[in-house]
């Protein structure tokens, strides 16, 4: 029995997903802040009361932290923040080639099947539809990625985010996908 091609298409998919996705756990402490955030990085800065203010990190200290504020220097103790978040914008060009390779093949998975039934060279008729699938994902993951910035708690006061795996099931008689929640300090 020959697998269909949205089963093809499905299990590589799957394939494409991470193991584990998760990111690098926030520090509890000034002094290993600076692993995390540098001066010139955009910061989102919470203090004990609530508020936000966001900037870009002037200077950072095992005690306190200097951001700029619409041009004016801004200084917070540590005693003082509850929760630092990290802006940084996502290459471009890690988008580009993920799209790129996904959509390569998936469009030849997609070309070998219309090749079968037309009659055609599968070789070449899978080449060209694959070549034109990772011209399309490339620029879909190219514009995704400029779309997206990414935004990462680098010190909470209270320590850790929670952190979710995901794993694929890929068995004769089932498929399906295994996603778990670890919630922790």
């Amino acid at each position: 029995m020959q697998p269909s091609i949205s089963r093809l298409v499905c299990t590589a998919l799957l394939l494409t997903l991470p193991v584990t996705a998760s990111a690098q756990q926030p520090t509890a402490s000034f002094d290993q802040l600076q692993s995390h955030i540098q001066p010139g990085d955009t910061a989102r800065i919470t203090d004990a009361s609530g508020h936000e203010v966001r900037g870009r990190v002037a200077y950072l200290s095992s005690s306190f932290l200097v951001l700029q504020v619409a041009g004016a220097p801004r200084t917070f103790l540590e005693a003082d923040i509850e929760r630092i978040q990290r802006r940084r914008n996502d290459p471009v060009t890690n988008g580009a080639r993920w799209g790129g390779a996904i959509g390569a093949g998936l469009a030849i998975l997609a070309g070998t099947a219309a090749a079968e039934r037309h009659d055609a060279p599968p070789q070449t008729y899978a080449a060209f539809v694959g070549f034109l699938g990772g011209i399309v994902g490339a620029s879909a993951g190219a514009v995704l990625d400029a779309l997206h910035a990414d935004e990462r708690v680098v010190y909470s006061r209270h320590g850790v985010s929670p952190k979710v795996s995901l794993r694929p099931i890929l068995a004769r008689d089932r498929q399906g996908l295994v996603a778990t929640v670890t919630l922790g300090r």
